[in-house]
């Protein structure tokens, strides 16, 4: 019989502990849950340093909110979820930067 995600006592067990302060059990929650995180990274297409960038504000979100997270065994979608709106937030900062045409920009400083 194949266990769904959401019933595996072994997230709810982690979470836990990492509640509490375990170094181990974070480090173990990092790494079944890393692979999620690229994945869902890959899907937008991201650069391997974008990829990094929103993997380290997942894991930032994750400690700021880990006392918070009412059912331990949903992490998986929590954090499916939270890399997808980082990845939308990442892409959406991009289209509000204006691109400067480096020819312009070269004839500026050469004026000043």
């Amino acid at each position: 019989m194949m266990v769904a995600m959401r019933d595996d006592p072994t997230v709810v067990d982690l979470v836990e502990r990492a509640r509490e302060g375990q170094r181990v059990a974070w480090d173990q929650l990092v790494q079944r849950y890393a692979p999620l995180v690229w994945s869902v990274c890959r899907r937008y297409d991201l650069s391997s340093q974008d990829t990094e960038d929103v993997g380290a504000a997942v894991w930032l979100r994750l400690v700021e909110r880990l006392g918070t997270i009412r059912e331990p065994a949903a992490l998986p979608g929590w954090i499916a979820t939270t890399t997808r709106n980082e990845c939308l937030y990442l892409l959406r900062g991009r289209r509000r930067q204006i691109p400067v045409d480096k020819s312009r920009r070269r004839r500026a400083d050469q004026h000043e």
